[in-house]
């Protein structure tokens, strides 16, 4: 059966019901959920529509065997609200097919639906979660959007698509993990424990050590060894950070000694001397009774911390102390 024309400047099927329109006024919605086609997904459906083409032509031999869904772009309307020939279609359902053509494609066909852009916002958000074809950051960015346009909560919204409330908050949470986190589990979805796991740690864990981490990850890291690990690297830093901020024990009982006295504190490595033998020996005891409790501190550190961190870091320091003592031991001979 002949197509026929319509004022819009569409051609209509009447057996089928499907129009035809130039690709120049079909266009994707900015808006709709689905930001990531991988290319080599696009190829792979390019050849597909090019079989149907060379066959048996697809609808009206478009080389589409499906129509597409589309509405019209309410800026495009006229002023009552009707379609012109210049008006422009907006896709709902086939913009994969879209991308994977081009101009060798100069005729669509479809069926308009008159939904409002949220109503084709939420169908196309069904399809795409139906099809497995969002990547989670993308399902994430989708439900939060949906809950912030209706004010509802996880557990109803979670309903509405029909998936499970833990579904839909961890992936609502992986849109506060760092880009390397999000980027590793759009490649690797089965990692969304792992990035949580990373959320988790937030600022504590150096973008570095997350650097690391995530290629561990991605060759095979457990997901009870990376929580493990992670703990170590920030239990490591915060145990440096505080090396470098507080003071020495030594530096703290001369802070002690002159806010008594009022005297200015005398630094570190400076010569001490008592004013009398009594004082020299409760200074003494003071210092190896500090001293004493700061090393089995530290030795409770020793299987926590980063083993690399302390072969560099803190056991040529233990070696200068063991000089120290040394020399003290040959002193009191």
């Amino acid at each position: 059966m002949p197509l026929t024309s319509r004022p819009d400047g569409l051609k209509f099927d009447p057996e089928s019901g499907v129009l035809f329109a130039p690709r120049a006024r079909v266009t994707p919605d900015e808006n709709q959920p689905r930001k990531h086609f991988p290319a080599a997904d696009l190829r792979e459906l390019r050849i597909s529509i090019d079989a149907v083409r060379e066959t048996d032509g697809g609808l009206g031999k478009t080389g589409f065997d499906m129509p597409f869904l589309c509405r019209w772009e309410p800026g495009s309307l006229d002023g009552k609200g009707n379609p012109t020939k210049s008006s422009k279609l907006i896709i709902e359902d086939g913009e994969r097919r879209w991308r994977a053509t081009d101009e060798s494609y100069p005729l669509i066909p479809l069926i308009i639906k008159n939904d409002s852009s949220q109503e084709a916002w939420d169908v196309a958000l069904r399809s795409s979660l139906q099809k497995k074809l969002l990547t989670p950051l993308e399902e994430g960015n989708a439900f939060a959007a949906r809950m912030k346009a209706t004010g509802e909560g996880t557990y109803r919204t979670a309903r509405h698509y029909g998936v499970s409330e833990g579904f839909l908050k961890n992936r609502v949470y992986l849109r506060d993990c760092p880009p390397d986190v999000q980027d590793m589990v759009n490649r690797h979805s089965d990692t969304m424990s792992h990035a949580l796991a990373f959320r988790a740690a937030g600022s504590k864990l150096p973008a570095a050590d997350r650097k690391e981490l995530i290629q561990k990850v991605l060759s095979g890291m457990s997901l009870v060894a990376l929580k493990e690990e992670i703990q170590e690297r920030i239990a490591a830093h915060e145990f440096k950070s505080q090396s470098r901020q507080a003071p020495d024990a030594h530096t703290q009982s001369r802070q002690k000694q002159a806010a008594i006295t009022g005297s200015a504190p005398v630094s570190r490595g400076k010569q001490v001397t008592a004013t009398t033998p009594r004082d020299a020996k409760a200074e003494v005891e003071t210092l190896v009774v500090e001293i004493t409790g700061k090393i089995i501190a530290l030795e409770s550190f020793v299987d926590s911390v980063d083993q690399k961190y302390f072969r560099e870091k803190v056991l040529p320091n233990v070696r200068r102390w063991q000089q120290t003592l040394d020399s003290i031991s040959k002193k009191s001979k």
